[in-house]
């Protein structure tokens, strides 16, 4: 099974957990942008948020979970508030994560997965 069938085409589960300084990044934003947008592509701008473990599930539409298969450039942003949930951290990210040309950070969303795929963000 590809993902899950909707008006929007198949969908892919995505979830995973962002971390900064082996700390979790709880209350932030997970952005995913298509690498190489073309017109008339299932695949658009998708936002996440974390919760305070710093777990993220994507939700492509409103109320439909998953991403539509492809490359995506990946951002994430967090306000030094979203640290002082997490024990031991007291640092916000650094600005470059921020940014799809500086992130560094990239997902690629298989077409042909089978349930749930796990993308793990580990930043430094």
């Amino acid at each position: 099974m590809a993902g899950c069938g909707s008006e929007h085409g198949d969908l892919v589960h995505v979830i995973g957990t962002v971390t900064f300084q082996g700390h979790p990044v709880a209350r932030g934003k997970v952005c995913f942008c298509p690498a190489d947008p073309q017109i008339g592509s299932k695949q658009r701008p998708s936002t996440s948020f974390t919760d305070t473990n710093g777990q993220y599930r994507v939700q492509a539409y409103r109320g439909t979970a998953g991403l539509p298969p492809g490359d995506y450039l990946v951002t994430v942003t967090a306000s030094e508030a979203a640290f002082d949930e997490a024990p031991g951290s007291t640092k916000a990210l650094p600005l470059k994560y921020a940014d799809v040309r500086t992130s560094g950070l990239k997902a690629n969303v298989p077409a042909d997965a089978d349930g749930e795929v796990n993308m793990d963000f580990t930043l430094q």
